[in-house]
């Protein structure tokens, strides 16, 4: 990957760098405080991708978190309220109708699975928005199937 001055680089992790109870109420404080980075996860044009939300209880307050991605539309594969099981979960996708949108609600303490087809060249930001100001951010938590 070519990186301009620096800018990014395309070690986004596959998964949450920290396992614990996401939904937990005796949360690690050092969990309150984020590391700085510019780091990509790097697609295939045309790749069927699939990003699961956690939301979590980070500092007690968890939340309904809006998402967004932007340059997309994506399909709603499954929700569900505490911690996501890559195990059963993914056995209870919507993958025959389910809803297209922009947007989504990751529930409080809960989880939401997205899946689209990379289409739109260029970096596609993965955006929390809140009341105050939008966030960039998102973990990919692992694909299930290529095809669907």
């Amino acid at each position: 990957m070519h990186m301009e001055q620096n800018i990014f680089t395309d070690d986004f992790p596959d998964r949450p760098p920290y396992s614990y109870n996401y939904t937990g109420g005796n949360l690690p404080s050092s969990l309150s405080v984020a590391s700085q980075g510019n780091k990509v996860k790097v697609v295939n044009y045309n790749e069927a991708v699939e990003i699961v939300f956690q939301g979590t209880n980070v500092g007690g307050v968890g939340d309904n978190h809006p998402m967004h991605l932007h340059g997309y539309n994506f399909y709603l594969v499954g929700i569900g309220l505490e911690n996501f099981n890559n195990a059963t979960d993914p056995k209870n996708f919507n993958l025959n109708d389910p809803p297209y949108v922009n947007t989504i609600g990751v529930p409080k303490n809960g989880w939401a699975a997205i899946r689209f087809r990379a289409t739109n060249p260029g970096m596609g930001m993965v955006y929390a928005l809140s009341s105050r100001k939008a966030y960039n951010l998102g973990h990919e938590y692992g694909s299930h199937s290529k095809e669907w």
